[in-house]
């Protein structure tokens, strides 16, 4: 059964609008957290199409197909904006889970391992450092404007890339696997000062507990790994915002090269 009557058009026009806008903003920082009450979401998602159809490239109903669109071909087209927004929610994860792993291995080292809380966002245990390290990310993704560069992204993804175009490929997921492979490369920079401070103070622990059988080693290691891991989270901690700028850029450039794939 084929759509053709003109207000159908203008039905299909929208769902095809709110599918890819909605992809957007549900795997924006911050607007998928489950503290946000799902009925607003929708409600933003919804105007925004709205404000947003009257903005439209004039040809893109025509690369759409939308005159000779029948169900199944809407399924597709909604289909395809929901594959391009869980491609980018996996963009975004990969990007946090950069700051999430660093933390985990500085509490690791430091002994806050055990200190977990439950981040409100994802009401999920996590460990202290991991989300000191994901907040201070995604308060530099506001200060640098990031919700604003998605919204204009959204907005101009319609004129590089025409509804229900977009597809996984193989490049794509070559594309995906590499950034994955950032997490632990890149978290584990951020984490490595810390993690080589405590190292080479457990050998020096070490040393005096096989010179000084008398010292309370074990009674002492955790305040100096702890001590020491704060120190140097405060030493590091301009390094660590410049990084989380850097990062913040990349994921702009990335959802940037995904719309116009």
């Amino acid at each position: 059964m084929s759509i053709e009557l003109p207000l159908a058009l203008s039905v299909v026009k929208f769902v095809a609008i709110l599918s890819r806008i909605s992809a957007f903003m549900f795997a924006f920082p911050f607007f998928d957290s489950q503290q946000i009450p799902m009925n607003y979401k929708i409600f933003f998602s919804v105007v925004l199409s709205f404000c947003l159809m009257p903005g439209l490239p004039g040809n893109w109903s025509e690369a759409a197909s939308f005159g000779n669109l029948d169900l199944l071909g809407l399924f597709f087209l909604i289909a395809s904006e929901v594959i391009l927004g869980l491609t980018i929610s996996l963009v975004v994860l990969c990007i946090i889970e950069v700051f999430a792993f660093a933390g985990h291995v500085m509490a690791m080292d430091m002994g806050f391992l055990m200190a977990e809380s439950i981040d409100p966002s994802t009401e999920q245990s996590s460990s202290i450092t991991s989300q000191m390290l994901v907040q201070v990310f995604l308060v530099m993704f506001l200060i640098m404007e990031g919700h604003h560069e998605i919204i204009r992204l959204a907005a101009g993804s319609f004129e590089t890339l025409p509804p229900g175009a977009f597809l996984v490929d193989e490049g794509m997921l070559e594309f995906l696997i590499k950034l994955g492979s950032q997490i632990f490369l890149v978290g584990m920079q951020i984490a490595l000062p810390i993690f080589a401070v405590i190292f080479m103070s457990n050998i020096a622990l070490g040393l005096i507990a096989r010179f000084g059988e008398d010292f309370p080693v074990l009674d002492l290691s955790f305040a100096i790994h702890l001590g020491l891991g704060l120190i140097v989270l405060m030493a590091i901690f301009p390094i660590i915002m410049e990084i989380c700028r850097k990062m913040n850029e990349q994921l702009l450039n990335l959802l940037s090269l995904l719309v116009a794939y």
